[in-house]
């Protein structure tokens, strides 16, 4: 398998976040994103109750709401186009 580097730009409160996550699990931040990225893609769910009970209050800790994040969501989309 071949990986390469590359530059995303991504809001610095959910980074905050998935780091936070990636710190919990003991696993490298490239990880868990590729590893979200896959699953996203086999439509498979890989954050347990217990990791998002903690992405909850990660969420809270860096002040990313729900409507935030949802907005992300959309403007993500919007940059597509």
């Amino acid at each position: 398998m071949i990986k390469i580097q590359t530059g995303i730009r991504v809001d610095k409160k959910l980074l905050k976040v998935i780091k936070g996550l990636a710190e919990k699990r003991e696993q490298s931040l490239a990880g868990l994103v590729e590893e979200i990225l896959c699953a996203s893609l086999l439509g498979e769910q890989i954050i347990t109750q217990d990791e998002k009970n903690t992405v909850q209050k990660l969420c809270e800790i860096y002040c990313l709401d729900q409507q935030e994040i949802r907005s992300l969501m959309h403007n993500s989309r919007k940059d597509n186009e």
